[in-house]
């Protein structure tokens, strides 16, 4: 196929949640001389300033987004992670990490706040739905809803969890769906939390309480499928309990505030991260199950690898093969070791064979004991591990 006379720009994000809209946001502040757009739907990008969630962001992320000058906007809606609690349901070992002497080891941030920041920075940014892709020897075509047809030497796949395009573009993907669902929900305590996080292992699955506000939690909840329908459909009151019993009160009386949510849980890869002309990242290219909170603070690590890589690049064409495969290179360690961060975590605190109970017990009680330790688990929680 040759080129046609449609509109030619250095490179197209598809994709207009969080990720998507970041990146963008990063690349017009290092490459202002560069052409870029954003394309989705436009339901997709009005979501982005309305998304309920609430964002655990690691240290190094925060630090992220300050570099970006994206943090005076968020400041507003920000709550320091001060401390972070961990526990196993029913046994003695308990691991408390500390950050007194140092800045928090991060923060909780609504995601609508991010989304109403990025909005505000006048992204090119196009409305519409993509009907068709063609990747040609130097560019990639896509075929808009509205009639438009544009081109690009670097197309970015940035949305979230969608394998429309995998066949087209050539990918593959695992998924390994895991047992557990999630439930979200926003909750209240009857005493401050003073910036303490809690991550609790129940036999039912994990439970994560970040710190809102004085008061508050954002309460991530994870059972089964049974379980987790019988959590969202329960009356406030005796939901209340359901939670009490799991979580216990080192984080006083819990009471629910808001809507709850519940989401399907997998960990998901994508083979290569690029192919021709293509790139896949954040969401797109990885889920990660939210145990640790790892999921937004990996895609940020990857916008921020990308732009500094096409900031310093000397080439014209985005799209040339030695520059997506410089970036496999630099993200696949980061992100394999936080894959294995996760999933191990997660396998480690599932399992109830006694001889394990007794060990990782016995493990969360020493780690109190030795700050090395303790800085080992808290890099990586922060974003820090590869940096």
């Amino acid at each position: 196929m040759t080129a046609g006379a449609e509109p030619l720009v250095d490179l197209l994000i598809v994709g207009g949640g969080l990720s998507g809209l970041t990146l963008l946001h990063r690349l017009r502040q290092l490459c202002p001389g560069r052409s870029l757009m954003l394309v989705d739907q436009p339901q997709r990008l009005a979501a982005a300033e309305r998304d309920p969630r609430l964002l655990a962001l690691a240290r190094h992320s925060q630090q992220l987004l300050q570099q970006w000058q994206l943090w005076p906007q968020l400041a507003a809606a920000v709550s320091p992670i001060s401390s972070i609690e961990v526990s196993d349901q029913g046994h003695a070992g308990r691991l408390l990490l500390s950050a007194d002497d140092q800045p928090p080891f991060g923060c909780v941030v609504e995601a609508a706040a991010l989304g109403r920041a990025l909005q505000t920075a006048l992204l090119p940014v196009r409305a519409a739905a993509i009907e068709k892709i063609e990747r040609l020897t130097d560019r990639v075509r896509l075929t808009l809803d509205d009639g438009g047809v544009v081109a690009c030497r670097l197309l970015v796949l940035a949305d979230g969890g969608s394998q429309r395009w995998d066949q087209v573009l050539g990918q593959q993907r695992s998924v390994k769906p895991y047992a557990n669902q999630a439930l979200i929900a926003l909750v209240d305590s009857n005493r401050p939390h003073r910036g303490r996080a809690f991550e609790r292992f129940t036999t039912a699955g994990p439970l994560a309480l970040l710190p809102v506000g004085e008061r508050q939690f954002s309460l991530v909840w994870c059972g089964t499928e049974n379980e987790c329908l019988t959590r969202l459909q329960a009356e406030p009151e005796h939901f209340n309990q359901l939670l009490q019993q799991a979580a216990g009160y080192r984080a006083g009386e819990l009471r629910l505030l808001a809507e709850r949510n519940v989401y399907p849980l997998a960990l998901m890869q994508v083979e290569r991260l690029m192919s021709h002309r293509c790139l896949w990242l954040g969401n797109a290219a990885h889920t990660l199950h939210p145990v640790a909170g790892q999921g937004f603070n990996l895609a940020l690590r990857d916008i921020d690898c990308l732009a500094r890589l096409l900031a310093a690049s000397t080439t014209d064409d985005w799209g040339q093969y030695s520059l997506l495969a410089d970036y496999e290179r630099q993200r696949e360690g980061d992100i394999a070791a936080t894959v294995r961060f996760t999933d191990g975590l997660l396998a480690l605190f599932a399992n109830d064979h006694l001889p394990l109970v007794a060990g990782r017990n016995l493990a969360l009680a020493a780690l109190n004991l030795l700050p090395a330790g303790q800085q080992l688990i808290t890099r990586r929680g922060m974003g820090l591990g590869n940096h």
